[in-house]
């Protein structure tokens, strides 16, 4: 059986959500770290499957959406690998210049795709088992904190 919900019953949930999630709280230390790179020239780019929507108020109230270079959110593009190849395009660079972080195995699965060097931390959607259960040629590293995070990139 299933439940056919109205438009304005998603339309609704949608905002509850996107609400939601603008009011959602970073991760502590994370603010600080994206200035430290930025301040050190790196360029950063928010690759997300996330709609304008829900991650731009985000970056707004959280006062760090100029830190950014480039906001590669789903209105770019819901493929993560095309969003790697158009960051290749705009920065003149190659997959395998780049390093993505992520929480989730859908993204590294994408950079595996893309060739991408890929960072998994653990304060997100998913634990270690999820990042060691299937060989990921891209995957360079799992962190717990960002100090860890701060090393890895560090090492790059």
């Amino acid at each position: 059986l299933r439940i056919q919900h109205t438009e304005e019953e998603k339309a609704r949930w949608r905002e509850e959500y996107s609400k939601k999630k603008a009011e959602a709280p970073m991760f502590v230390g994370a603010k600080a770290m994206l200035e430290e790179l930025h301040a050190e020239g790196y360029t950063l780019v928010l690759n997300t499957t996330a709609a304008n929507q829900n991650c731009l108020p985000l970056l707004d109230r959280a006062r760090i959406k100029d830190l950014f270079d480039f906001l590669a959110t789903k209105e770019t593009s819901k493929s993560k690998v095309e969003k790697f190849k158009l960051i290749e395009e705009r920065y003149g660079i190659s997959s395998s210049e780049m390093l993505f972080v992520t929480d989730s195995l859908g993204d590294l699965r994408e950079s595996d795709i893309a060739g991408v060097p890929t960072i998994a931390v653990l304060w997100g959607a998913h634990d270690r088992s999820f990042f060691t259960r299937e060989e990921h040629p891209n995957l360079i590293g799992i962190v717990e904190s960002f100090e860890e995070l701060a090393k890895l990139i560090e090492g790059r």
